[in-house]
């Protein structure tokens, strides 16, 4: 029986380059909507050759569901935060 390993992590100079190209997603969904975004403008914006974007997002719904997540990530730890007495 093969056993399947388990996903790894991006290493620091991927990661960086996927929290580039996400940033500058969110900068163009912001300022120009969700009918202008492409893999193209981001990469763009990120200032990176699209290949790049490729490499990391095979697609437009792909880079919107790593955003999502992204968001989703953030709201979890804004939940889960201890509240101070006020």
């Amino acid at each position: 029986m093969t056993r399947t390993a388990p996903p790894r992590k991006p290493r620091a100079a991927s990661q960086a380059r996927i929290d580039s190209i996400l940033q500058a997603a969110r900068a163009l969904l912001a300022s120009e909507g969700v009918a202008s975004l492409s893999i193209y403008s981001v990469a763009e914006r990120a200032q990176i050759p699209p290949s790049s974007v490729y490499h990391f997002f095979a697609s437009v719904p792909a880079l919107l569901e790593a955003l999502t997540a992204d968001v989703h990530s953030a709201f979890r730890a804004c939940i889960q935060a201890p509240i101070e007495p006020g």
